[in-house]
């Protein structure tokens, strides 16, 4: 469902937009941002926490988002580091929102 809406966003006319519905997008956009990241550095830390994509698949996160999404594990690797850092820093892993 959420794919699908943002699909059907991306695929906007966006010359055809009046300037408060684009600067509005354009906030709500930001806001999807932050919380698609909290929510998918959250999901790689449990993932790794729970060895899920080695006994499922064989691989590590990184590895696996590479083959399977084509990611670049590097990236994959740098947003997992990231990712359980935060989960060692209570106050930061919490959501902007709460």
């Amino acid at each position: 469902m959420a794919v699908e809406a943002l699909a059907t966003v991306a695929d906007l006319d966006w010359r055809a937009l009046d300037d408060d519905s684009c600067l509005g997008l354009f906030d709500a956009l930001e806001t999807i941002d932050r919380l698609f990241h909290s929510a998918r550095f959250s999901l790689l830390a449990e993932l790794d926490d729970r060895d899920l994509t080695d006994r499922r698949a064989g691989h590590n996160v990184a590895n696996h988002a590479g083959w399977r999404h084509r990611s670049d594990p590097r990236r994959v690797r740098r947003d997992l580091r990231t990712a359980s850092r935060l989960r060692r820093l209570p106050r930061l892993s919490e959501p902007p929102w709460v």
